[in-house]
């Protein structure tokens, strides 16, 4: 069986929650051409997230969430490219559900944050200053930074707009006066 090794980067992660694994991880090949097997070893108490990738510059993370036990865990999967690249990403916080928990704090769980393609160890996905959760309320999308657009035409960029998606809110002035002679302003 011929068997490739993964060149998993150990980089310091931007949060201290999310990590890069090496885990003995390994790629294999099957009996059947084009199927493949990813494994390593899953240290217990440790969840897993499998990111892949063919240039090495943009990663996707799969729909898995996998928790170590000690054993060596496998996902299988089929391509014909030429280049693929996969990578783990784990956590080591506790958590009840790994599913419904929200480990980088967006207010978005760690699966609905997979499914729609965000980045659940990054609670700003896109960089634009607002959280992933925020996001989603409000109607804007996370994968591209529209901090700078006016979602609702209001005239008020998206990110100092109190309410994005909701034309009534937004514009907001305030008169002061200053106060006559002798009173104070409290």
């Amino acid at each position: 069986m011929f068997t490739r090794l993964i060149l998993v980067f150990l980089l310091l992660a931007t949060l201290a929650r999310a990590q890069l694994a090496l885990e003995d991880s390994r790629i294999e090949t099957t009996a059947n051409p084009g199927v493949w097997k990813f494994t390593w070893q899953g240290q217990a108490g440790r969840t897993y997230f499998i990111q892949n990738s063919s240039d090495l510059q943009i990663w996707a993370t799969l729909p898995v969430i996998e928790i170590g036990s000690g054993q060596r865990i496998e996902y299988g999967f089929t391509t014909n490219s030429p280049r693929f690249f996969f990578r783990l990403r784990f956590s080591d916080l506790p958590s009840a559900s790994v599913f419904t928990a929200d480990f980088d704090g967006d207010g978005v769980s760690n699966w609905v944050e997979i499914q729609q393609g965000l980045d659940p160890f990054k609670a700003d996905t896109d960089g634009d200053g607002m959280p992933d959760g925020y996001e989603l309320a409000m109607g804007l999308n996370p994968l591209i930074n529209d901090s700078a657009s006016d979602l609702d035409g209001d005239g008020v960029r998206n990110d100092e707009d109190a309410r994005p998606n909701s034309l009534g809110v937004g514009l907001l002035s305030i008169n002061i006066q200053l106060p006559a002679h002798g009173s104070t302003l409290q």
